[in-house]
């Protein structure tokens, strides 16, 4: 502030300025503290003088945890089935419809030999 011209006298002025205005902030801080606690007060009074009113509503779980258990089952390779083919056209003389009859043919198999 010297740099804008200022002299040391409003310099001064304005530093009490600035006192004064925390002062007052913090009274009304502190006031402000003061009447929240009041007001809490008389709510919790108020509160207390009414009961519970407060009525909460939950939805019924369709499960009943009393008479069910969770069970755990051991993952084995064997309760695993998989059907896997494997196609291959090594001929550039083969086209789509050479490997359409190849695969239809392996399906056709699978069915006939009763594997689903």
């Amino acid at each position: 502030m010297v740099n804008l011209g200022l002299d040391e006298e409003s310099l001064e002025d304005i530093a009490k300025e600035q006192r004064s205005l925390k002062d007052e902030m913090l009274n009304a801080a502190i006031e402000l503290i003061d009447a929240t606690i009041e007001s809490q007060d008389a709510v919790m009074e108020v509160k207390m003088q009414a009961g519970q009113t407060q009525v909460t509503v939950n939805a019924e779980s369709p499960v009943d945890y009393k008479t069910s258990q969770v069970e755990h089952f051991p993952l084995a390779i064997d309760s695993l089935e998989f059907d896997v083919q494997y196609f291959r056209n090594e001929r550039n003389d083969d086209n789509n419809a050479s490997h359409q009859k190849q695969v239809n043919s392996s399906i056709s198999r699978a069915y006939r030999d009763g594997n689903d």
